[in-house]
């Protein structure tokens, strides 16, 4: 199933697909800037059965589970205590106690993207991860401290790392 983009995400897609081929020295196909215009989905569904809006926005839901699973396990990381022999009741414990921690982080989520003046969403990832820390900060502290970070720290953003002849350059000057 096909729909296609507004204007301005198929201009966001073409950009970054022009971006990352001349970081490799490429330019891009004709049809792959084609292809930036849509949204394509394959599935075994007919389309009696589901419309292509519909199974966009399933998809789109689906996708924000994925990003608040991510979420939940880096900033809880259970990996760590769920590889040691330990009481079953306490396995469930630490399970229980990460999950009350997602939901805390996804209502502190939703409390950024409706404060006044923040225009962005900020990401679900960086946001739990600074929570995370700060509940470890509060368990060594004897007075509590206020959770309030600076909003650009938890902005969505690409990570950008120099090359080797900028990084030589910026050495030198």
């Amino acid at each position: 199933m096909a729909t296609r983009l507004s204007r301005n995400d198929t201009a966001k897609h073409r950009r970054q697909r022009r971006r990352s081929a001349k970081k490799h020295g490429q330019t891009p196909s004709k049809n792959a800037l084609l292809r930036d215009a849509w949204n394509l989905l394959v599935t075994n569904l007919s389309e009696e059965r589901i419309a292509a809006a519909e199974l966009h926005a399933i998809y789109a839901m689906r996708w924000n589970i994925e990003i608040q699973f991510r979420a939940f396990k880096q900033s809880c990381r259970l990996g760590p205590s769920l590889n040691h022999r330990s009481d079953p009741l306490h396995i469930e414990g630490l399970v229980l106690a990460s999950m009350i921690f997602q939901l805390l982080t996804l209502d502190l989520h939703a409390r950024f993207r409706r404060r006044a003046g923040v225009d962005w969403p900020p990401s679900l990832e960086k946001l739990s991860d600074a929570y995370a820390t700060h509940l470890q900060t509060l368990r060594r502290s004897p007075e509590p401290v206020p959770f309030d970070p600076d909003p650009r720290h938890l902005a969505h953003d690409q990570r950008c790392r120099p090359t080797l002849w900028q990084s030589i350059v910026q050495s030198l000057g």
